[in-house]
């Protein structure tokens, strides 16, 4: 994870890390035994934060992990218009922008836009992106004859505006959300968190935005979902933008943990070890136990408030599906 300073508003990022010879981790395929956790009802029996802290630090201390898991990476389908967008022949230097400044997977000139049937609408800010500035010159080759080249003289922005910003004929979006919604996504939605899921090609997994309370993933994996997830909650409770690191360690131990409570799954715990210690000022493993240690109290406020929206969540749930039946 990662902050990236778009203004005033910091924006989560989670990205790829990366980890010579490891595998990073996901959740979608799980150990034989996690199934100890549901009943025939579905329902989730979950171990104590407790329990689930003690077993990670026990991890964090001896180093003896267990297999990984690979993450998954939600790709863009063939049949999605935006691969045919002029977006998709920028530099990946304009891409870039388009995806951390603009935030959004297709952009394009209001001109463009117009080309596409779509407007762009009143009050939507541009952002730039760079073209080059070329020039056509004539060099004589070795064998006498002249040979006509492009130059790059320098760059000149060019306003460009995010798909999310137009309207106008309909570009058919395939959906990406996925058949099965993650563990306490009722609790994201009690707590007024938006969640979406978009396609990647860029080395990022999801990210979660103060601004407009919003979490886009761009993985199935539930590791990845807990991260965000606790980036939005701890965003309710503690100034975030005071210490960006101890933040990430913060929202990748709350992930570790919610992984052991919902799957007693130890899989993840290795890179959860790595990504925390790449955010700690001494490198050393004690020095990681004793950080994960001095934010436990932060990450169990986070818990029990989505354990508490989670429970909400249910009841009132429950009295829908018992009003309906009158």
């Amino acid at each position: 994870m990662a902050g990236i300073s778009k203004g005033d508003e910091a924006i989560h990022v989670m990205v790829v890390t990366k980890v010579a010879g490891i595998k990073i981790p996901g959740a979608q395929a799980m150990p034989p035994d996690f199934l100890k956790f549901y009943s025939k009802k579905g329902r989730i029996f979950m171990i104590s934060m407790q329990e689930a802290s003690e077993k990670m630090l026990e991890m964090f201390r001896t180093q003896e992990f267990g297999p990984q898991l690979a993450l998954t990476i939600i790709k863009r389908r063939d049949d999605n218009p935006v691969n045919t967008m002029p977006c998709n022949k920028w530099s990946i230097g304009n891409q870039m922008l388009m995806w951390i400044i603009g935030q959004t997977d297709a952009a394009a000139t209001y001109l463009q836009w117009k080309n596409l049937n779509r407007r762009v609408v009143k009050n939507a800010k541009a952002f730039p992106i760079f073209s080059p500035i070329t020039h056509k010159v004539k060099k004589k080759k070795d064998d006498g004859t002249e040979e006509e080249r492009i130059i790059v003289r320098g760059f000149r922005p060019v306003a460009v505006f995010r798909i999310e910003d137009t309207i106008g004929v309909n570009l058919d979006m395939p959906e990406y959300k996925p058949p099965t919604l993650p563990p306490l996504y009722k609790a994201a939605e009690a707590l007024g968190i938006k969640v979406c899921w978009k396609p990647t090609s860029r080395p990022v997994y999801g990210y979660y935005r103060p601004g407009d309370n919003s979490i886009t993933l761009s993985s199935t994996d539930y590791c990845v979902w807990f991260h965000e997830l606790a980036h939005a909650v701890r965003e309710t409770l503690a100034d975030t933008k005071a210490d960006p690191d101890r933040e990430e360690i913060i929202a990748e131990t709350t992930a570790a943990v919610l992984m052991e409570m919902q799957f007693g799954s130890h899989a993840y715990h290795q890179q959860a070890y790595k990504y925390i210690r790449h955010y700690c000022a001494d490198k050393s493993s004690e020095f990681v136990i004793k950080t994960v240690m001095g934010v436990l109290k932060d990450v169990e406020e986070i818990v029990n408030k989505i354990m508490d929206a989670a429970k909400e969540a249910e009841v009132n749930n429950t009295v829908a599906e018992q009003a309906a039946l009158f």
